[in-house]
């Protein structure tokens, strides 16, 4: 996703690499509800990001989101061929 791109486009060889990601992790929320008992339905994952910029925020938020859909159908479908 070049993060590093989007989120620094000015660090130079001095940035702190890993504070950058540090607070990329820091920003992004993720909750999963807990499953009730008896419950069949999938909880509703949710995606949120703090950030200054909100086109960059939902653009990176939102393609978390797919590519977590795609991760779960890939596995759901391998699951059911085994």
């Amino acid at each position: 996703m070049n993060l590093l791109d989007q989120f620094s486009p000015e660090r130079n060889q001095d940035t702190n690499i890993n504070a950058i990601f540090d607070a990329f992790n820091q920003g992004l929320n993720i909750t999963i509800p807990k499953v009730k008992a008896g419950e069949t339905a999938m909880p509703t994952i949710t995606f949120a990001m703090e950030g200054e910029d909100p086109v960059l925020i939902a653009e990176v938020v939102n393609r978390i989101a797919v590519e977590a859909e795609r991760m779960t159908a890939t596995e759901i479908i391998s699951d059911i061929q085994a």
